[in-house]
């Protein structure tokens, strides 16, 4: 029953929180910087996290609670502790701003899509090494773009179709993505 289903998850919830602690959370914004918050403790946040030289499109936490992932307009993905906000590697390889990333049920893997036109799959195993899995190319839809209004609805189109493609690749990998949960927060500047 669906009851049975809740108190399922709320165990598990409970037990994760009782072996890592209190949930964390990470915010980014345009002046290139992140936080790593535990809101249910504190409205400040534990640490400013910086490194990233354009605006942070996307922040996701590993299911596992381990890692968590930035993307950016400056090309790159930055892996960072989940506990301490430690940085812990920067992922090079796509051409182009990275719009959006997801992680494998296991967070084994790591999925990102650009404005490069490719999806990227990152293993997780070895971050000295940046192992990428996986890459696939996407067809463009910057052909359709008047370059002079690049807007909203531009970004929106180009973000379900990253949201698609991912889709996709999680069938190939037969694995299911997390959700994001996105909160305004008034600590950037």
């Amino acid at each position: 029953s669906d009851q049975e289903l809740y108190e399922a998850a709320v165990k598990r919830y409970n037990d994760e929180i009782k072996l890592h602690g209190a949930e964390r959370l990470a915010s980014g914004s345009d002046d290139f910087t992140m936080y790593l918050w535990e809101a249910e403790t504190s409205k400040k946040p534990l640490i400013r996290l910086t490194g990233h030289q354009q605006l942070i499109n996307h922040i996701n936490f590993s299911p596992d609670g381990r890692y968590f992932a930035s993307a950016s307009f400056d090309k790159k993905i930055k892996v960072w502790d989940g506990r301490t906000g430690e940085f812990l590697a920067t992922l090079h390889g796509h051409v182009g701003s990275v719009y959006q990333i997801v992680w494998s049920a296991d967070s084994r893997l790591l999925v990102s899509g650009s404005k490069d036109s490719t999806v990227k799959v990152w293993s997780m195993k070895d971050l000295k090494n940046h192992f990428l899995f996986r890459e696939m190319n996407h067809l463009s839809m910057l052909d359709q773009i008047d370059q002079h209004s690049q807007n909203y609805r531009f970004f929106r189109q180009l973000d379900l179709k990253i949201q698609n493609l991912l889709l996709l690749l999680q069938k190939i990998l037969k694995t299911r993505l997390s959700k994001c949960l996105k909160l305004p927060l008034q600590a950037h500047t």
